[in-house]
């Protein structure tokens, strides 16, 4: 059997896991309701959102893009990072999902 690989990136991302759950046994009930609601909307915005860009056809997409004048944006390989940036601006997720 080998040695197991360890990685200061790993140790880091086991100490930031720590520090969420110790921030989350000092939260209030109040606070509490308030981190899942703010999870609850985003997680409901962002399903929206990918429901309706799954029903579009390709074209419908460009089209879009063209109406706003932004169709020399558009990058179909990164527009579900960009549509998931749009739902996040508007409902802001609590940090621990978007780390």
């Amino acid at each position: 059997m080998g040695k197991r690989a360890s990685s200061n990136a790993g140790k880091k991302a086991a100490g930031a896991g720590a520090h969420h759950r110790k921030e989350r046994r000092d939260e209030t009930e109040a606070q509490k309701v308030e981190r899942l609601q703010a999870t609850l909307a985003f997680v409901k915005a962002a399903h929206a959102d990918a429901m309706l860009y799954l029903d579009m056809e390709e074209e419908d997409v460009e089209e879009e893009y063209r109406r706003a004048g932004k169709l020399h944006t558009y990058d179909e390989a990164k527009e579900w990072k960009k549509r998931l940036a749009r739902v996040a601006k508007l409902y802001p997720p609590p940090k621990h999902i978007m780390e």
